[in-house]
């Protein structure tokens, strides 16, 4: 895939800064599907409790600012990231020089951000690189996945 990748910088004959061989949009469309539909239907298997007591989500040590909330919780997280992606807060950045194919995903990042419209000092911002967005959506699917077809109610 890497090679596929250089050679597509290389005939493409356009400066490699922030070009990716793959879709934004369609990236995002996995995010959407992934978080927010999954969210809506699915939100009480998301646990109630810090990213470093469920480390298999993949947030401990993540940064990010919850003004109202410093010790928030991964449902907190996730109620806040899917406010942001279904208001359409988000921003992606992706690296302005060439890097490798196999660091696209660890390199480019999107950024999460959503402020109450009701009270403005409650914001809440995180910024995830692909590769950590994509491993916490793989869990939530699989805690999915398991409880419809395993352990359906």
């Amino acid at each position: 895939m890497g090679k596929f990748y250089d050679d597509w910088v290389k005939s493409c004959k356009i400066p490699p800064a922030g070009q990716v061989p793959f879709s934004l949009g369609a990236l995002l469309g996995y995010v959407y599907v992934g978080i927010l539909y999954a969210k809506e239907v699915w939100f009480d298997l998301i646990p109630d409790v810090i990213p470093a007591q469920a480390k298999e989500w993949n947030l401990d040590g993540i940064k990010y600012i919850a003004s109202k909330n410093p010790q928030a919780t991964i449902r907190y997280i996730f109620r806040r990231i899917r406010n942001a992606l279904g208001h359409g807060n988000i921003a992606t950045e992706v690296p302005q020089v060439h890097v490798n194919f196999g660091d696209l995903f660890r390199l480019c990042t999107i950024t999460f951000n959503d402020v109450n419209p009701k009270d403005s000092t409650d914001s809440f911002e995180i910024t995830l690189s692909f590769e950590q967005l994509f491993k916490l959506v793989n869990h939530f699917c699989l805690v999915v996945e398991k409880r419809v077809y395993f352990n359906p109610r």
